[in-house]
């Protein structure tokens, strides 16, 4: 996989990288939502005129989505699995009705 330098901007500051091709859409893609948030905290938070304050509302908030997604993600997960599980019950259910069934 080839290897490629870009630039990316995240407030006011632009950052080189060197990404794989495969990752730098997700890359651009990225950085612009990252911009997005701060501009979106910078209309809330128009008060701070300290960029740290509002990066690190961007992070949080960021970080407090990606957990909420994975514990959504694991929740599904575990649904899943108690699915899983009442498909054992009904087969275990069906064999012990056929026990019955055979004795009576």
């Amino acid at each position: 996989m080839s290897e490629k330098k870009i630039q990316i901007k995240i407030g006011s500051r632009v950052y080189p990288i060197t990404v794989s091709e495969d990752e730098e859409q997700v890359v651009l893609e990225a950085s612009k939502l990252i911009n997005k948030e701060i501009s979106d905290l910078q209309g809330i938070y128009q008060n701070s005129k300290d960029a740290q304050d509002i990066l690190s509302m961007t992070l949080l908030k960021t970080k407090v989505e990606l957990l909420k997604t994975s514990v959504s993600e694991k929740a599904l997960e575990n649904v899943q699995d108690i699915e899983v599980d009442h498909t054992q019950e009904k087969t275990l259910l069906d064999k012990i009705e056929l026990l019955i069934e055979s004795a009576l």
